[in-house]
């Protein structure tokens, strides 16, 4: 039975010709020995790393600690990171506590200074206790209850915290330090036990700066930083 000669057929024959050629032309013929082509993916970080290394080879000499998948800390990474200059201190902290974030450092640290700062104005030793070292809690202590054997009382009203910022770090063995200078805003004032002001006033907002050194042992499974040191800046 025959059939008739279809054009089209032909046509589109020639095509599929055409297009196997030129990608045999560009890709090459496989001959089971190729390598399995390289997966680029930003949410792979062995890959970044090799990739990164691949870099390195072509001339660049920086080398990345094993498992360090982003850069240390700099001052654009934190907030009010520093003065002037990077704190060397800070990468130090970092590259011996792989869980370590500047950021995350300075907005508990805000939470722990107003934490502080109320507690003391108001003598709840129970809070100073789980922040402070025992040297410091033993001053804070001591002023409380001079305040309790005179029969005064502080009021107090917090106002908010203008700045916070990171001046100093460092690492000694596995004992983490850092200082923060902090800007705040509040009320207080001092009555006795009559209830007559004697100190102060409950209406004047007070700007205060205070300078805290928060220290953690990074052998420690205690992931909380405690106030070590503190002074009023000027």
């Amino acid at each position: 039975m025959g059939s008739e000669f279809d054009p089209l057929t032909l046509i589109l024959l020639i095509i599929a010709v055409v297009v196997i050629f030129k990608l045999r032309s560009v890709l090459g013929e496989r001959t089971g020995h190729e390598q399995p082509p390289q997966e680029k993916s930003a949410f792979d970080p062995l890959k970044k790393e090799q990739a990164d290394s691949n870099q390195r080879a072509s001339g660049d000499n920086v080398i990345p600690l094993p498992g360090q998948n982003q850069s240390m800390p700099t001052r654009e990474d934190v907030i009010n990171i520093g003065l002037n200059n990077d704190l060397p201190g800070l990468t130090d902290i970092a590259v011996a506590d792989r869980s370590f974030d500047p950021g995350t450092f300075v907005s508990g640290g805000r939470v722990a200074y107003e934490m502080i700062v109320v507690a003391f104005a108001s003598g709840n030793r129970g809070v100073l206790q789980g922040l402070l070292s025992q040297s410091v809690f033993e001053n804070f202590d001591s002023v409380i209850s001079g305040r309790e054997t005179r029969g005064e009382t502080v009021e107090m009203e917090f106002i908010g915290l203008d700045r916070s910022e990171i001046v100093d770090a460092k690492l000694e063995g596995s004992k983490a330090a850092i200082t923060v200078e902090f800007d705040s805003s509040f009320t207080q004032s001092v009555k006795n036990e009559e209830g007559q002001v004697i100190e102060g006033d409950p209406i004047t907002v007070r700007k205060v700066r205070d300078i805290w050194t928060f220290e953690r042992d990074l052998d420690n499974q205690d992931p909380n930083w405690r106030v070590v040191a503190t002074e009023s800046g000027s």
